[in-house]
C-alpha cells in the first residue's frame, strides 16, 4: 500500500513540474497524507 503512495507521490511531483497550477491539488495531497501518517502513529 505504502508503495503505490510513493509511486503517486512521483508522479504528482513530474505532474507538478510541468504544470505549476497543480500546486494546490499536489499540496492538499500530500498534506491529507501526512494527516494519515499522523493519525496511524
Amino acid at each position: 500500500m505504502k508503495e503505490k503512495k510513493w509511486i503517486k507521490t512521483e508522479q504528482m511531483l513530474e505532474a507538478l513540474k510541468n504544470d505549476p497550477d497543480k500546486e494546490h491539488e499536489y499540496t492538499h495531497y500530500l498534506g491529507s497524507c501526512l494527516h494519515s501518517i499522523h493519525r496511524f502513529r
